[in-house]
C-alpha cells in the first residue's frame, strides 16, 4: 500500500498523548523499506502520512484480470 495516508484521531486531544503518538507512528515506520514519511498531527487530530509503493497496486492483487483504466492505456 503507498501514497497519502491520512488517520483520524480526533478525540486524542492531550498534547503529551499527540506527542507519544506521533513518536510511537514514527518509531513503528523507521525500518519500513516504503520510505514512509510521519507529517504530524492537524488540529482536527489528522495524521498525514505518505508511502513509497514497492508492490502491485491494490488493482493488480484483487483483480489482476480487470481492464486497465483509461491513465494506465497504451497509445
Amino acid at each position: 500500500m503507498g501514497g497519502i495516508v491520512v488517520v483520524d484521531f480526533i478525540n486524542l486531544s492531550r498534547p503529551p498523548d499527540r506527542e507519544r503518538l506521533i513518536l510511537a507512528l514514527t518509531g513503528a515506520v523507521a525500518d519500513d523499506p516504503g520510505n514512509t514519511q510521519v507529517y504530524g498531527m492537524s488540529r482536527l487530530g489528522l495524521v498525514e502520512m505518505t508511502r513509497q509503493r514497492r508492490g502491485p497496486s491494490l488493482l493488480d492483487l484483487v483483480a489482476p484480470d480487470a481492464p486497465p483504466d483509461d491513465d494506465d492505456a497504451v497509445t
